[in-house]
C-alpha cells in the first residue's frame, strides 16, 4: 500500500470515529443538560436524530481519495488536494458537533418545579 493511501485510510478512520464519538457526546450532552434542569432539545439535535446518516460520508470520501491517489498520473499536488479537503471535512464535522454538544446548554435553565407534598 502506497504511504499516501495509508495516510488517507487513517484520515477516514478517524473522521469515522469522530462522528460515533461526536454524536455519542450530543446526546450525553443532551441528557446531563436536562438532568441539571435545562429544557429538552432533544428534536432540535441533528446530529442525535440524524447522525447516522451521515456515517457513509468518510467513506464515499476515502473512495474518491482513493481514486485520485491510485491514478497513474498522481502528483504531489493531487496529494496534497486529497489530504486538504480529507481534513477540512474532519475540521467541518469536529465543528458541527461541538457546537451541537454546546446546544442543550444555551438554553435558559428551567425553574425548579415545586414538590408537592401528600397529606395522609
Amino acid at each position: 500500500m502506497k504511504p499516501s493511501l495509508r495516510t488517507s485510510v487513517i484520515l477516514a478512520l478517524a473522521q469515522t470515529g469522530l462522528l460515533v464519538t461526536g454524536i455519542l457526546a450530543v446526546a450525553t450532552s443532551n441528557r446531563v443538560a436536562h438532568t441539571l434542569g435545562y429544557p429538552d432539545v432533544r428534536d432540535f439535535l441533528f446530529f442525535m436524530n440524524q447522525g447516522w446518516l451521515l456515517l457513509p460520508l468518510p467513506i464515499i470520501w476515502m473512495a474518491v481519495a482513493g481514486k485520485a491517489l491510485l491514478s497513474k498520473d498522481a502528483r504531489g499536488a493531487r496529494e496534497t488536494a486529497v489530504y486538504v479537503s480529507g481534513i477540512t471535512l474532519f475540521m467541518v464535522l469536529a465543528g458541527a458537533l461541538t457546537l451541537e454538544a454546546i446546544e442543550p446548554w444555551r438554553a435558559t435553565k428551567l425553574p425548579p418545579t415545586a414538590t408537592v407534598e401528600l397529606e395522609n
